[in-house]
């Protein structure tokens, strides 16, 4: 990702949003993996990281009411975003749903957690005149040919 991602951001003067779940950032300097130390470098380089929870687990599996869920939600939305602000000393203002999903009251959790803006998979514009805390997003997979992608992006 970083050997790919921050050289055509950098050409093009894109700016993206990454959104990274904590439990995959290697702690070393592995030079395959994605470390702090490259997310810091994405970061003031066009790629603005924020969160996508701590283990990508589906959250809405996390509803049951239970003492067990409710830390598992608490860990996975606050702990996350502590944790990539703690790394990369900036605040984090958004969080993509891990596989898109989400609740009404997840979106209400998030925002307890201090999010701005929360993104899902929900494909559709997002209209100005509607409630914007919840963002629509395309999101990209390694299978879209060259063709789709450009269709995204145009």
């Amino acid at each position: 990702m970083h050997s790919i991602l921050l050289p055509v951001v950098k050409q093009y003067g894109y700016h993206v949003t990454l959104f990274v779940y904590t439990s995959g950032i290697a702690k070393s300097g592995s030079t395959s993996a994605l470390n702090w130390n490259k997310l810091r470098e994405m970061d003031s380089s066009y790629i603005d990281i924020q969160s996508h929870s701590v283990n990508h687990l589906d959250l809405t599996e996390f509803e049951d009411g239970s003492r067990e869920s409710g830390r598992v939600l608490v860990e996975e939305l606050v702990l996350s975003r502590m944790t990539i602000e703690k790394y990369l000393g900036k605040k984090v203002s958004f969080f993509a749903f891990p596989y898109g999903r989400y609740s009404l009251n997840l979106l209400e959790l998030a925002g307890r957690a201090g999010y701005d803006r929360v993104f899902s998979t929900d494909y559709g514009s997002n209209i100005v005149t509607r409630n914007n805390y919840c963002l629509r997003r395309h999101h990209i997979k390694r299978t879209y040919s060259d063709d789709f992608f450009t269709s995204l992006v145009k």
